[in-house]
């Protein structure tokens, strides 16, 4: 073969290597297309058939309970039921393994201390990891009443309660049910800072009533759990106490955070219904959109030392900042006491030494969204300004990005909205010439209509805003404005919610028609 043949070959074997490569990776381009365009297809179906309809409304008891929600019930109620059931050889064999199994049950209600640090560890909401924590908390439970019945029908003779072991038995399984009644929603929103209290101590006590019962003989793996169980919370109790040290200066010594606390002023006015705090921090903190942090104040009332509240935080810089505004209504125990020093500081604001942990929750990236409407009621105007404030920096920045946003806010006063109007002011006034954001007031009690400060994108009208129809132009891209105002594609929108319970309802509904035009809806983690 000659210089020239092998040249040809070569050549011919080169080309055909960088067609080959083309085609393979068209191929692959290709096959990623469909299949994210299935993907996207089977999210929908999932969301429009799963996750969005209520199996079960919303009632002040329970609910709402979505088909999804439903459904991962059953299977749970199902998984355990097939472990409990599976080749048990008798009665008092079920019962031993209903034991097992709900000690089993229970590592998940102990993982962490407090539930937002386990939330943020597994990526999901606080909202989700209650509902996880509540279902094992039930099905615990549960098992724990077929263990401890079985144990007594199949051993009445030989269960005597003098014994120290099948005393604390008994009674860890009369704390665990107390602490299940406690947890119901009616109870637990009537005396919440004193539920947290209780509900910790009685789990603590619920794991020593359990350790004594099992078998002292070896570390076998009922008691392996216990020590499990233990070690996770108090890691994770360790890692909580030295995160707190360090960002409150402890750790090394610096100045403790101050808390600012006053009222709100309304058109010259003192508002006694909302309140405005001021963290100055020890150390700088980034926190996110849609981010919170727990305050604990000892000094605020004799048993505030015991207290610990989770407020969102409603400033937002894209760097870390030196002080927090948190924007509050008082309801009861330590919002109501921060209110009281507000009060008595009249015109002023009362300076409280305080601590912060934080922040917790997720931040949802918001940036690839064209158009996104953000709904509040009343005090869910905490959760929407970071977004609103974050959206309109980016929108500067980045002109590309969102091209309409639209805040829609109902109230029952206005006197609520006096108290945020010098944020909605500094939010128009931050947007500029941009035009991007746009505010609409629902007031129920006011029948007129007028202006908020003095800009004209600003409107206060009466009665229940129209969410449908709000939706429908959002979404059809009719209220585009910008360099994109005169594209056919509207592109993808999102709906984010902080209202209560009824306006949340509706809008879902809402929502659910259009999942197919791209729209999605995001229930924000602070919920008036």
């Amino acid at each position: 073969m000659d210089i020239t043949t092998i040249y040809a070959v070569a050549a011919g074997a080169l080309l055909a290597f960088f067609v080959l490569v083309e085609l393979i990776s068209s191929f692959f381009r290709l096959m990623k297309s469909r299949m994210l365009q299935f993907i996207h297809t089977c999210a929908r179906f999932i969301c429009k058939e799963l996750t969005y309809p209520y199996f079960i409304g919303r009632h002040h008891l329970l609910g709402p309970w979505t088909r999804a929600s439903v459904m991962l019930h059953i299977l749970y109620i199902g998984i355990n039921l097939f472990a409990l059931t599976f080749h048990v050889r008798s009665v008092a064999d079920a019962g031993y393994r209903a034991g097992r199994l709900s000690l089993i049950n229970m590592v998940v209600l102990f993982a962490g201390a407090p539930l937002s640090t386990l939330a943020d560890l597994l990526g999901i909401s606080l909202r989700s990891c209650r509902r996880i924590h509540r279902a094992c908390s039930w099905m615990a439970g549960s098992l724990l009443i077929i263990h401890t019945m079985v144990k007594m029908a199949s051993e009445h003779r030989s269960f005597p309660l003098q014994h120290i072991d099948n005393l604390l038995a008994i009674i860890g399984a009369g704390v665990f049910g107390a602490i299940l009644i406690a947890s119901l929603p009616y109870i637990r929103r009537e005396v919440y800072e004193i539920f947290l209290i209780a509900h910790q101590g009685l789990a603590l006590f619920l794991l020593c009533a359990i350790w004594y019962h099992l078998p002292s003989s070896t570390l076998r793996s009922p008691r392996l759990l216990i020590l499990i169980m233990a070690g996770v919370r108090f890691t994770t109790f360790l890692l909580q106490v030295l995160r707190m040290m360090y960002q409150n200066g402890l750790l090394p010594s610096r100045r403790s955070p101050r808390i600012l606390v006053s009222h709100a002023p309304t058109g010259g006015k003192i508002n006694s219904s909302e309140i405005m705090v001021r963290v100055v921090l020890s150390r700088p903190l980034k926190v996110l959109p849609g981010q919170y942090i727990y305050l604990w104040i000892p000094s605020v009332t004799l048993f505030s030392w015991a207290q610990s509240h989770p407020f969102m935080v409603t400033s937002w810089s894209p760097k870390e900042q030196d002080t927090l505004e948190l924007f509050v209504k008082p309801r009861r125990g330590l919002s109501q006491s921060l209110a009281y020093h507000a009060a008595e500081a009249g015109w002023g604001h009362s300076s409280l030494s305080g601590f912060i942990s934080g922040p917790y929750g997720p931040s949802e990236p918001v940036h690839r969204y064209k158009n996104i409407l953000i709904v509040a009621t009343d005090v869910g105007i905490a959760a929407a300004l970071p977004y609103l404030r974050m959206l309109i920096n980016s929108s500067k920045a980045w002109p590309a990005r969102t091209h309409r946003l639209h805040f829609v806010w109902q109230l029952d006063t206005l006197d609520s909205a006096g108290a945020a109007e010098y944020m909605l002011n500094d939010l128009l006034k931050n947007d500029g010439e941009h035009y991007v954001l746009a505010i609409s007031l629902y007031v129920e009690s006011k029948d007129t209509a007028e202006e908020l400060g003095h800009h004209k994108r600003a409107l206060v009208g009466h009665g229940k805003p129209d969410y449908r129809e709000i939706i429908r132009l959002e979404t059809s891209g009719n209220q585009l404005t910008g360099i994109d105002s005169a594209s056919d594609d509207p592109g993808e929108s999102l709906v984010m919610v902080s209202a209560s319970g009824e306006v949340r309802d509706e809008i879902r509904s809402i929502v659910r028609d259009y999942l197919d035009h791209h729209v999605r809806m995001l229930e924000l983690e602070f919920q008036p």
